[in-house]
């Protein structure tokens, strides 16, 4: 009996693990729409949300590290359902934690592309600026004394 509660419980984690990834994945696939959108503010919110969604993942994965060691073959299940369900779970996580990887690679990549931009714009603009202030600076110049003396 204990053994099959043991086995709930690892049940349990996988589901929330698998939640949590599920979500993830979503605020992931938000994020790069978010970035190509220049969307900053919206960004900013759903880095807290991912965070948070971090946080639990790792909970998750540390709660499951006994359950690691041990040989999958002596658990005790309640049904091979849920034995089944379990592993249905955690291949779609690992396939979602590979989505996840690739949607985050594509954001910081996309992210980068328009940091290089931006930067490159603001570059544009001071030198434009300096072009301008330089001109005004030589046309404000009062012309030299000695060409005005009187005499």
């Amino acid at each position: 009996m204990e053994a099959t509660l043991t086995t709930d419980k690892m049940a349990s984690l996988i589901a929330s693990r698998h939640r949590t990834l599920s979500e993830l994945r979503i605020v992931a696939a938000r994020q790069y729409k978010v970035i190509e959108a220049h969307e900053h503010s919206k960004l900013m919110e759903l880095l807290a949300i991912k965070q948070g969604l971090i946080n639990r993942l790792i909970d998750c994965d540390r709660d499951l590290d006994p359950y690691r060691q041990q040989d999958p073959e002596d658990r005790q299940w309640v049904s091979d359902q849920k034995r089944d369900q379990c592993r249905v779970m955690i291949e779609e996580s690992s396939q979602w934690l590979d989505d996840i990887k690739r949607l985050e690679a594509a954001a910081e990549l996309l992210a980068r592309e328009l940091r290089d931009e931006v930067s490159q714009q603001v570059d544009e603009v001071a030198n434009r600026s300096q072009a301008v202030n330089a001109y005004l600076g030589v046309r404000k110049t009062p012309p030299p004394r000695e060409l005005f003396r009187e005499g």
